[in-house]
């Protein structure tokens, strides 16, 4: 009270943004969650309310408009509060690489990939221009058709640029799920890393263009082995002295890698005499 004079029947009535909820105040309302009464005020006298109220979540970047009166038997007077919000989207990915058919990785096997994506932000991210997720083929492998999907939002396989591609909205807290498998080449070399790379563009600061890139990696290592197998077959059996006749040497790699520098070394019977091969 500024005045000179008490102020008698003090009524308080606050109205609150739309976008706050009201938790508690001290003292309490004395109606419902936004009316106070003061029986009287003296000159020089201040009476303190505080209230504590919470932002909707998810809430774009806006300003929070707070109004409050008083009033009494002989005055009136209103002011208002405004509170900036600043809010974001905030993007998390991670991704796991599976071999379907049971460790070790060998050529061959099948690689099941699973990328979550989660906002722990407090703004919504929007399906922004360009792509939300891409996520190249790892050398080495081969996309299995068919096999990319998403529990929300669209994710398709660019067979062009050979990579999984998704677009959509995450909401605050919520996580988005991609899956594809890929085949293993064969034979590959014991050893050979499958690494693979999953990139994520998203909104940092909430005005709609993704301006953030996070990656999530997975790899996995081959374990393979070269094995062979040799053959030896005649062409004539019997043979009389003095005739000619072949060997025929097949030398086959039935491992799962490829075989280097490999030698074959003949020895021939003490009676036969090497004409050609």
């Amino acid at each position: 009270n500024i005045g000179n004079a008490n102020a008698y029947n003090v009524v308080v009535i606050e109205e609150y943004d739309e976008h706050v909820t009201f938790l508690s105040s001290s003292p309490s309302p004395d109606v419902g969650i936004n009316e106070w009464h003061i029986t009287t005020l003296h000159p020089g006298e201040t009476f303190t309310i505080e209230i504590e109220v919470e932002v909707d979540m998810p809430l774009e970047n806006m300003i929070l408009i707070n109004y409050v009166n008083a009033s009494c038997d002989e005055s009136y007077n209103e002011t208002t509060e405004e509170t900036e919000v600043i809010s974001a989207p905030e993007l998390e990915i991670t991704k796991e690489a599976t071999d379907v058919d049971g460790s070790p990785l060998e050529p061959g096997d099948k690689i099941h990939y699973l990328i979550t994506i989660t906002n722990v932000g407090d703004m919504n991210q929007g399906n922004n221009a360009g792509n939300e997720l891409e996520d190249y083929i790892p050398l080495h492998t081969s996309y299995e058709s068919g096999s990319v999907k998403s529990n929300k939002g669209v994710a398709t396989y660019d067979a062009i640029h050979d990579k999984i591609i998704w677009n959509g909205m995450v909401n605050v807290s919520e996580t988005i799920t991609i899956e594809f498998n890929v085949t293993v080449d064969s034979p590959l070399d014991n050893g050979t890393l499958i690494s693979n790379d999953a990139i994520l563009h998203w909104d940092s600061d909430g005005n709609g263009i993704n301006d953030e890139t996070s990656h999530a990696y997975a790899n996995l290592t081959v374990i393979s082995s070269p094995e062979l197998s040799i053959t030896k077959e005649d062409s004539k059996d019997p043979v009389h002295p003095g005739e000619t006749f072949y060997y025929t040497i097949n030398v086959t790699n039935i491992g799962n890698a490829n075989a280097y520098n490999v030698v074959v070394i003949e020895e021939y019977d003490e009676h036969v005499t090497f004409l050609s091969s």
